[in-house]
């Protein structure tokens, strides 16, 4: 789990949980009680069988903080900050089954005094995926996200990852859906495949409860409120290409977290939505991995830092 390739694994798992909403419901009814209800981090996520699409941009900014003495370039202090933007287009093939297509890009920037850790770190992708439900209690989903992850400063086909997944989804009732699937992580070498096992539970109209091995929520608002508040814990991380080493051999770097949050979601308007959490990062580490096991440097173990997030979605 400790190479999670970051929000990727943890997006397209729970795409699966669009079973939620009733497939009984109309459209507009569906929509507006996935908007009034649903834990705002994943509502979108929710309704990905409905047509329409969204656009979401993102923004982290950590605190500076140490790293250990023993750690690759000694004790020094390190920030860090990343953003992301993603949009996607959901296009219903009929009542069953649908299709989505979009594309995303993320930065991971470090600001090392000790200049060891790249500068910047870029993520670009497109997303490629499909539903279908069998039946208005089962939905089974699919997606890919073909990208480049590196520093760009030498890209070349070491840099292509393709992170996927596979899931079902079963909802018992209007209380509580079961999601399972496989999930592969897209790692250059040693890639995972995983197995996901998940469950979304809803003890009232205002509170929504979602469990998975990577990622935990909750979350409150009143169906006449445009507030909604959210507590969240999760694994982050990622994988990037850099250039070659002196010797040509290829390098890569993996960065891991563990996160809490806390937040809140205001509903500007029916299209609009802005998003403020604040929180902290634990376990944080740096690892290279280099042809030559032998020459790779200790890792970078970085200490706790608190964060403050910042992000608004569209949705049409």
């Amino acid at each position: 789990m400790s190479l999670l390739l970051r929000r990727s694994p943890l997006v397209l798992a729970l795409l699966a949980l669009a079973a939620l909403a009733p497939a009984a419901e109309d459209d507009e009814a569906a929509r507006r009680r996935l908007d009034e209800n649903l834990d705002p981090l994943l509502g979108w996520l929710m309704a990905s069988y409905l047509p329409g699409g969204h656009a979401q941009a993102d923004g982290v900014i950590f605190l500076p903080s140490d790293s250990d003495a023993e750690s690759s370039g000694g004790e020094r202090e390190i920030g860090q900050h990343e953003a992301s933007f993603s949009a996607a287009q959901r296009i219903a093939i009929n009542a069953r089954a649908g299709v989505l297509i979009g594309a995303s890009y993320g930065l991971l920037g470090f600001d090392d005094e000790a200049g060891i850790l790249p500068d910047q770190l870029h993520r670009v992708g497109v997303d490629i995926g499909g539903w279908y439900s069998p039946t208005p209690r089962l939905l089974l989903w699919a997606q890919a996200q073909p990208s480049l992850r590196s520093d760009f400063d030498q890209v070349d086909g070491d840099a292509f990852r393709v992170p996927a997944a596979v899931i079902a989804a079963y909802t018992f009732n209007s209380r509580f859906t079961l999601v399972g699937g496989l999930i592969s992580l897209g790692l250059r070498e040693d890639n995972l495949v995983l197995p996901i096992v998940g469950a979304w539970w809803r003890p009232t109209f205002a509170w929504n409860v979602v469990l998975t091995p990577i990622f935990a929520t909750v979350d409150y608002g009143r169906a006449d409120s445009r507030w909604r508040f959210y507590a969240t814990i999760q694994a982050s991380g990622g994988e990037y290409q850099l250039a070659d080493d002196d010797a040509g051999e290829d390098v890569s770097l993996r960065y891991r977290d563990g996160r809490v949050r806390i937040g809140t979601r205001c509903k500007l308007n029916h299209r609009w939505s802005l998003d403020a959490g604040v929180g902290a990062a634990f376990w944080r580490q740096v690892e290279y991995d280099l042809e030559d096991e032998d020459a790779e440097p200790e890792p970078i173990d970085i200490d706790p830092a608190p964060f403050a997030a910042l992000g608004l979605t569209a949705r049409w």
